[in-house]
């Protein structure tokens, strides 16, 4: 029984064939996968360092503040190189790697956290990016 959130995403778009979010190509599927675990203690220090003490009503602590900005700017020079708008250069269209991503970005946004009012013009590429992500079909209903 697998009970990580990126190994049951995995096992649901292979079970699924969700194919275009997580590609048959080995060397496609090998960079979503490469995301996927730099995620756990990247990205996801965006809810260690805000959502938990926003939840738990604590004041985020300054390491984890700048571990989570580290983060977040390193997705912008990922969006910033990328050809085709989203996380992987030179892969078209969304992946399981910016779905994982968004949500943990996307929480900072003004329609949760609100700790980033606007990504613009620090994060303008994240910016784009989140729109890109917010226009996907069925955006809406899960949020």
């Amino acid at each position: 029984m697998a009970i990580s959130s990126f190994a049951i995403l995995s096992f649901l778009a292979d079970e699924n064939r969700w194919d275009d979010i997580y590609p048959k190509d080995h060397k496609v599927r090998a960079r979503v996968n490469e995301y996927l675990h730099w995620h756990h203690r990247s990205i996801r220090e965006i809810t260690y360092s805000f959502f938990a003490p926003a939840v738990f009503q604590k004041s985020p602590t300054d390491k984890g503040c700048q571990s989570a900005m580290a983060a977040i700017e390193a997705v912008e020079a990922a969006l910033l190189v990328s050809d085709t708008g989203y996380l992987l250069q030179g892969v078209e269209g969304v992946t399981l790697a910016d779905i994982s991503c968004y949500y943990e970005v996307g929480q900072l946004g003004p329609d949760y956290l609100a700790c980033i009012d606007s990504w613009n013009p620090r994060f303008p590429s994240i910016a784009s990016w989140e729109q890109r992500i917010r226009s996907l079909p069925g955006y809406d209903e899960v949020h």
